[in-house]
C-alpha cells in the first residue's frame, strides 16, 4: 500500500495525508458531538439559538409620569430580560447506564484448553497492574460518547515487578519489563487513524497528537506497523524523528487496539432531547410571567385597597369587571408532551428509568421479574458487548504475544497454543434472598453440587476459603458432638 512505501521513505507528510484519506469519516463532527455531552453546550444555552428577549419600558419622570416625545408620544428604553434555559444531561446518563450494565460486573478472563499457565497468570497480572478493571469503564465511555478511542501499550524498565509477582507467575519470568497502557481519545487531543488491509487488519495506527518541547507545544506523530514503531515531530515545518525514535516492533503486534461505533449512544433520541429542553426553558418562562395571579379589570377603578389591609376589595363603577386570568389548556398539553418526550428517551436509547420516583412504588420485587423489567438494558449491553468484546479479545492477544516476545521468550510457544476469552456479565439487580434459596434447594435436590452452590452464592467471595471454612466448620461440630455423646 502506498502509506507503507511512505512510512518506509519516512515521508511523514504524506503519511498523514495518506491515513486521514483511508479513514471513514463520521457524519457529525467530534465537536459537535461534544457538545451534546457536555450539558452546558446544548443548543438552549446558545443565545444566537435561543434569544434573549427585548423588552420596552415606559420612561417617566421623578414623579412617575410618563416622558413624551415632540409628537406627543410616550418614549420607551429598551432592555434585555434573560430566558430560562434549562439543560438536562440524558446523553450522559444514557452512556454512564450503558457502561453500568455492560461492565458494572468485572469482565472475567477464562482459559479454555488448559488448567495452569504461567502465560494466563502473567496476563492476568498485567491485567492488574494497568488497573483494566477500571479503565474498561472509562475505555467503554469514550467509545460510547465519542464513537472512537484507542489503548496503546508501551514497555517500562522496571526490574522489580515479575519479582514481586512470583508467586502467582512462577521464577521463570524474571524481566526487567513491565508492560503499561495509555487511553487515546478525542477529547485528550487526539486524531487516530488507523489503515486496514483488504482483509480488515489494521497495518498502520497513527496518532497525531500536541505534545512538548523544551516547555512549548509541538505537533507530533505516532506511527505503528507490523514491523516498526516511528516517534515523530514536527521542527520548522518538516516531521523529523526524535532522537531513537525508530525502533523495531516486538511485541509480536501492533501494540494498539482502535475501538470504533458509528454513532453515540444517544443518537436515535437527540431531537428528543433537544425539544424537551427547549419545551422545558419555554414552560419555565410562562410561569415566570404567569406563574403568579394577574388580575385583568375592566372599567374604572374607583378605589382599591392597601397591600396591607385584610379582606381587601376593589371598587369601581358599574361598567367595571374583573377576573384573574387563568391558561385552560396549555398546562395539560405541556405535561403531556413533556413526559411524552421523557419516556421516548429512556425507551428508544435502551436505558432503564432508575430515577426515585420510578421505583418508590414497587415494593418487594422478584429477582425474576427483575430480570423481565432490566431485560431491554441487558440486550443494550449484549448489542455493545459484540463492538467492545471484540476489542477486549484482541488486547488479550496482544497480551499473550507480549508475554511470549517481550517479558520471557521461554514462554512464546506457550502463548502461542493457550486460549483466552473475556467473558461479560452484564449486570441485573438480585434478589439475593430468592438466589440464596434457589441455591439451597439445588443443592439439597441433588441438582448442583455443594462447591457449585458456594461459588454462586452472592455472598461468597472466595469460594475456595469458604468451602474450607464449612469444612472446618462441620469438622469442629463432628468433634464437639462426640464429645457430648461420651459424656
Amino acid at each position: 500500500m502506498a502509506i507503507i512505501e511512505k512510512i518506509q521513505e519516512m515521508d511523514f507528510a504524506n503519511v498523514v495525508k495518506e491515513a486521514k484519506a483511508a479513514k471513514v469519516e463520521f457524519e457529525t463532527s467530534f465537536e459537535d458531538i461534544a457538545k451534546q455531552y457536555d450539558v452546558l453546550q446544548h443548543d438552549v444555552f446558545d443565545p444566537a439559538l435561543r434569544k434573549d428577549k427585548i423588552v420596552k419600558d415606559p420612561i417617566t419622570d421623578d414623579s412617575g409620569n410618563p416622558v413624551e416625545d415632540a409628537d406627543g408620544n410616550q418614549k420607551y428604553e429598551s432592555r434585555v430580560e434573560k430566558v430560562v434555559r434549562v439543560g438536562m444531561p440524558y446523553q450522559k446518563i444514557i452512556v454512564q447506564r450503558r457502561v453500568g450494565f455492560l461492565l458494572g460486573n468485572n469482565i472475567e478472563l477464562e482459559m479454555e484448553n488448559r488448567d495452569e499457565s504461567t502465560v494466563f497468570n502473567a496476563v492476568k497480572a498485567i491485567w492488574d497492574d494497568n488497573k483494566l478493571d477500571y479503565k474498561n469503564k472509562e475505555l467503554a465511555e469514550r467509545l460510547f460518547s465519542e464513537r472512537e478511542c484507542a489503548e496503546i501499550w508501551f514497555k517500562k524498565e522496571d526490574a522489580e515487578f515479575w519479582k514481586n509477582e512470583q508467586e502467582t507467575v512462577g521464577s521463570i519470568l524474571n524481566s526487567p519489563v513491565r508492560m503499561k497502557m495509555l487511553i487515546c481519545s478525542p477529547s485528550n487531543g487526539d486524531e487516530l487513524y488507523p489503515v486496514f488491509d483488504e482483509f480488515g487488519d489494521m497495518i498502520v495506527f497513527v496518532r497525531s497528537y500536541t505534545g512538548t518541547r523544551e516547555g512549548k507545544p509541538i505537533e507530533m506523530l505516532d506511527v505503528y506497523t507490523n514491523e516498526r514503531i516511528y516517534y515523530v515531530q514536527k521542527v520548522e515545518g518538516n516531521w523529523v524523528p526524535k532522537e531513537n525514535g525508530i525502533i523495531d516492533n516486538q511485541y509480536g503486534k501492533i501494540p494498539v487496539i482502535y475501538y470504533r461505533q458509528k454513532n453515540a449512544e444517544w443518537y436515535d433520541v437527540q431531537s428528543m432531547i433537544d425539544r424537551r429542553e427547549a419545551s422545558l426553558s419555554t414552560v419555565g418562562d410562562t410561569v415566570g410571567y404567569f406563574g403568579q395571579p394577574i388580575l385583568f379589570f375592566k372599567g374604572e377603578i374607583t378605589g382599591f385597597a392597601g397591600k396591607t389591609d385584610s379582606g381587601k376589595v376593589f371598587t369601581g363603577d358599574e361598567n367595571s369587571s374583573a377576573q384573574f386570568l387563568s391558561w385552560d389548556n396549555a398546562p395539560e398539553n405541556t405535561k403531556m408532551e413533556l413526559n411524552e418526550l421523557e419516556q421516548g428517551i429512556f425507551k428508544f436509547s435502551q436505558t432503564p428509568d432508575i430515577s426515585f420516583e420510578n421505583i418508590q412504588g414497587l415494593g418487594a420485587i422478584s429477582g425474576r421479574a427483575l430480570k423481565f423489567m432490566f431485560m431491554d438494558a441487558q440486550m443494550a449491553a449484549r448489542v455493545k458487548e459484540t463492538i467492545f468484546g471484540i476489542g477486549i479479545q484482541r488486547r488479550v492477544n496482544l497480551m499473550k504475544a507480549m508475554v511470549g516476545n517481550l517479558i520471557s521468550v521461554k514462554l512464546k510457544d506457550e502463548a502461542a497454543q493457550i486460549k483466552i476469552k473475556p467473558v461479560f456479565t452484564p449486570y441485573i439487580p438480585e434478589d439475593d434472598r430468592e438466589a440464596i434459596e434457589l441455591l439451597s434447594v439445588a443443592k439439597e435436590t441433588g441438582i448442583l453440587s455443594r462447591e457449585t452452590a458456594v461459588g454462586q452464592n452472592p455472598f461468597v467471595a472466595d469460594k475456595d476459603i469458604e468451602l474450607e471454612r464449612i469444612k472446618s466448620e462441620e469438622k469442629e461440630a463432628k468433634s464437639n458432638f462426640g464429645e457430648s455423646f461420651n459424656l
